[in-house]
């Protein structure tokens, strides 16, 4: 199966991985999808990084840097597709 009408309808990330294949690569369509998956698992990854390794450098005031934890924090859940608040405050953020 080619996919090359993904092409057409890839945005972002996923389109420049999907431009990144040969065309012996974009005819298969499970390594089109893997590949794809795999490169929106290391953003997850980086999302987590930057939001455990999140530090007040001294510049930031007592109001910015929480706001700025809790949007790396949403960023990364929201990239996990985290529905369950409980679970993940037990199970992710721990």
């Amino acid at each position: 199966m080619h996919c090359s009408f993904l092409q057409g309808v890839l945005t972002g990330k996923a389109k420049d991985v999907y431009c990144a294949l040969s065309t012996q690569q974009c005819a298969n369509y499970e390594f089109v999808k893997e590949t794809i998956l795999q490169a929106y698992e290391s953003v997850i990854v980086a999302y987590r990084q930057r939001f455990r390794n999140l530090v007040n450098q001294g510049n930031q005031t007592d109001v910015e840097f929480p706001h700025n934890q809790e949007n790396a924090c949403d960023r990364w859940l929201s990239l996990m597709k985290v529905t369950d608040l409980g679970w993940a405050l037990t199970t992710v953020v721990s």
